[in-house]
């Protein structure tokens, strides 16, 4: 079992470091198993935690989706699904040509392939993961009801990740760049929704560009 802990880790001597604490320069962990108790230091740009309650998987990240080493990677797309700037332009160009074909091979109605708030999967090109999933968040101050369609956006994600025998899935903070959402309720939405017992099989990644992102996303999954 991974415990997280709560005093800094160079002030305790080893045999005393078994209460939850955070460092400044990460999170110090217990593993706790029938015949051993072990640690394991974890830097800030990795924090892992373990959901006792319902033994599910939340792992934040600094960096760059793209490299990402997950089953499926969560495309934040614009509803043609033609590729775009932000992490859709990153996510194109590490995919290489391929990405952009089996976009283009998703029927679309008035130009559109995946409206506002839904989801589609294609084959992933060159990433090194089995499918990319194209989502398209709500421009918030432009729709109606922009909590919901975001809570969507991240719902069939994750059903299709599942629908296609996923076990691992990375996110980036869908709506948080050019559409405007702003940035502390899209965390609670996001941890919110993954935490959902519907997809406790799932491990979630989430990659996150900035720090303020971070640190947001640190303090929910913290507070769940």
């Amino acid at each position: 079992m991974l415990v997280p802990c709560t005093l800094p880790a160079l002030l305790l001597p080893a045999q005393k470091r078994r209460k939850k604490f955070y460092a400044e320069s990460g999170l110090w962990c217990r593993y706790r198993t029938a015949t051993r108790t072990s640690y394991k230091f974890w830097p800030t740009s990795t924090l892992f935690i373990k959901r006792n309650l319902n033994m599910k998987n939340i792992i934040l990240r600094r960096g760059d989706i793209t490299k990402a080493k997950v089953d499926a990677m969560v495309n934040a797309a614009n509803p043609m699904m033609l590729g775009g700037g932000g992490v859709d332009g990153a996510i194109h160009k590490a995919a290489g040509p391929k990405l952009l074909e089996a976009c283009s091979e998703i029927k679309a109605v008035d130009g559109v392939r995946c409206p506002f708030g839904e989801a589609r999967i294609t084959a992933a090109g060159d990433l090194p993961v089995k499918y990319v999933i194209h989502t398209v968040g709500p421009r918030y101050k432009q729709q109606q009801e922009p909590e919901e369609l975001l809570v969507s956006a991240y719902s069939q994600s994750l059903d299709l990740a599942l629908d296609n025998n996923c076990t691992s899935i990375a996110f980036p903070a869908l709506a948080c760049g050019a559409y405007g959402y702003p940035v502390d309720e899209a965390a609670e939405i996001a941890v919110r929704v993954c935490s959902d017992e519907r997809y406790g099989k799932l491990q979630v990644h989430y990659f996150l560009f900035t720090q303020q992102l971070y640190d947001l996303w640190v303090q929910e999954v913290k507070g769940v």
